[in-house]
């Protein structure tokens, strides 16, 4: 009798320490599913010769598989920038530099309602306002880790605390046909969705990267009138051995019963 009881008692003990790994295994964040693009717009120009509010319109943008948007706006002569997925506000990270003359704002939302939806970009503009909108769909999206923007060379500092996180950057001045353009040094930034003068009179650039390893980096930009960044965290997948655990603690209860 006694020895039924000490084996139940071992086995218990057994049942709760293999259920306590596994919650810290399914818990962790060390495994991650990589954030990657699911859709990409063409670079789309804005050139407006009189004052107002303005709108662009990406007609039925999909997710594409995926659940997360980002919108870039570069741009001069141009303030007060908001972006709406259907019926949803997009949270727009911006700040005006060179007298409010400048922005270069990104927009984003995660988990929308909809997975097809207009995308609609507005903004107020000035006289001669020259404007560059991009917009790009990820999947695999769990949180915004860190969100910044300031008038001048922002040092965009952000910590992930799994791997296969994504950063966007954006950054405009009053560079002449390109001939001193904004730069930012990073070790993750590499992908550039525009790069290159707006109409002319100002310069701009609009990049991403994939997060490959966990954990603190900064993305300095050199050459800005004003910029900004925000950085994501991928969504968390369990580890192998937290599944087996899981698997094991439930034949170890079954053979219990």
């Amino acid at each position: 009798m006694n020895r039924n009881i000490h084996k139940h008692k071992n086995m218990k003990t057994l049942l709760l320490t293999l259920l306590a790994l596994s919650v810290v295994g399914l818990t962790g964040r060390s495994s991650a599913a990589t954030i990657a693009v699911t859709n990409t717009s063409a670079n789309i120009l804005e050139d407006t010769s009189n004052n107002g509010a303005f709108t662009h319109t990406l007609s039925n943008w999909s997710l594409n598989g995926g659940n997360a948007i980002v919108v870039y706006f570069s741009g001069e002569n141009t303030t007060n920038v908001t972006a709406q997925y259907g019926t949803e506000a997009l949270t727009i990270v911006e700040t005006t530099g060179f007298g409010n003359d400048h922005v270069a704002a990104i927009g984003y939302i995660i988990n929308p309602t909809l997975s097809t939806a207009d995308l609609d970009v507005t903004w107020v503009a000035g006289s001669n306002s020259e404007n560059m909108i991009t917009a790009i769909s990820l999947e695999n999206v769990d949180s915004v880790v860190a969100s910044s923007s300031t008038g001048g060379n922002l040092s965009f500092n952000y910590t992930t605390a799994g791997n296969g996180g994504f950063v966007v950057g954006n950054a405009t001045n009053n560079s002449f046909n390109f001939s001193s353009p904004p730069t930012v040094t990073s070790s993750n930034l590499d992908t550039n969705v525009f790069y290159s003068n707006i109409s002319g009179n100002s310069s701009a650039l609009q990049t991403y990267g994939v997060i490959d390893t966990a954990g603190s980096y900064t993305d300095t930009y050199a050459n800005s009138v004003v910029s900004s960044g925000v950085a994501f965290e991928a969504i968390p997948e369990p580890s192998s051995f937290a599944l087996t655990m899981v698997v094991l603690g439930g034949f170890l209860l079954r053979r219990r019963r």
